[in-house]
């Protein structure tokens, strides 16, 4: 979406849970200790210096690239594969949260939404305290662009955003169940949700709207009964995937089915037509535009309905307050 060329290879745009503007990776020194673990975990690769990113792509596997990734992941310290800052004419000329203020991004029609628990495939089980969070925060987000003291205020005013309350937690609507798991869990869950996720989407929008953009959000709401999803991840990140490609389990409840395939006819409708509304395949209901009310849709197998885009708006206005500080 920042890249001024992208106009001469697509004519339309459709984020799934995420979007542009989401948490970045610090600089890239900062994370070679990790990539130096992650190469030496690759048999075919280990004790090599230089150039191993070409020993990467020409002799590991697949599988043992993700074996290699379980291998060395741990609390606080992931390995962030992804682009970062890299100045004017880079990538990534600037923080996204800038450009996106600044309108320097591509003017295309969109889809743009999000699961409604984001968050749980990407928190540790293991968390159990607040230090942890901490911990797990400080690895998404080092080095600040920021002076640490901001980073640690910012963090402070999350905690009081998110208490320490099972019921309140990702998945939610699951009540005070925690799985098995500390209490963390659930509140860490919430937290990197809305950060990583929701958060910078909704701004995203935002901005997309005011630019003129057709923009078209939803919320995927479904149960997660039909699909391989463990219980503590609820409607969990990526699970939108099976139901827009129409690969749900043959146990499928009906009201499942029937949403994957309006699901399949929205986004047909929309490649072709750059709209959802084409009045073509299952009948459904007509997919608004996101206007200065935040009117998304959501989808759920017991009807799919209008809503508005301004849950837990207080934790997602001060997610998108502190921006730059998040590294966003």
């Amino acid at each position: 979406m920042f890249n001024p060329r992208l106009p001469n290879l697509a004519r339309a745009v459709i984020s799934m849970s995420g979007v542009s503007s989401g948490m970045i990776p610090g600089a890239a020194s900062y994370f070679e200790p990790e990539w130096a673990k992650f190469v030496d975990a690759i048999p075919q690769c280990r004790g090599l210096s230089g150039n191993t990113m070409n020993c990467v792509r020409e002799k590991a596997s697949a599988t043992t690239i993700f074996q290699a990734m379980k291998q060395i992941s741990s609390l606080g310290s992931p390995l962030l594969l992804g682009p970062t800052i890299d100045g004017p004419g880079g990538i990534l000329p600037d923080h996204p949260s800038r450009l996106l203020a600044a309108e320097r991004f591509v003017h295309m029609p969109i889809i743009s939404g999000f699961n409604l628990d984001e968050g749980t495939m990407l928190t540790p089980t293991t968390v159990n305290s607040t230090q942890d969070i901490y911990d797990y925060l400080k690895g998404w987000n080092s080095p600040s662009p920021s002076n640490m003291h901001a980073f640690n205020e910012t963090v402070d005013g999350l905690l009081k955003l998110y208490p320490d309350d099972p019921s309140l937690g990702s998945p939610y609507n699951t009540g005070n169940d925690t799985f098995g798991f500390s209490r963390t869990f659930k509140r860490l869950a919430a937290i990197l949700g809305d950060l990583l996720f929701i958060g910078p989407q909704r701004h995203a929008n935002q901005q997309y709207r005011k630019a003129g953009l057709n923009v078209y959000g939803y919320h995927f709401t479904d149960p997660q009964t039909t699909i391989d999803v463990p219980a503590y991840m609820g409607v969990a990140h990526s699970s939108a995937n099976n139901y827009v490609y129409g690969i749900l389990n043959v146990t499928a409840a009906p009201s499942a089915k029937v949403l994957s395939s309006q699901m399949i006819d929205y986004w047909l409708s929309f490649a072709t037509s750059l709209t959802p509304n084409d009045g073509r395949g299952s009948a459904r209901l007509k997919w608004p535009t996101y206007d200065e009310k935040k009117t998304i849709l959501e989808l759920n197998g017991g009807g799919i309905k209008n809503t508005t885009d301004n849950f837990r708006a207080k934790q997602i206005d001060f997610i998108n307050s502190h921006a730059e500080v998040l590294r966003m």
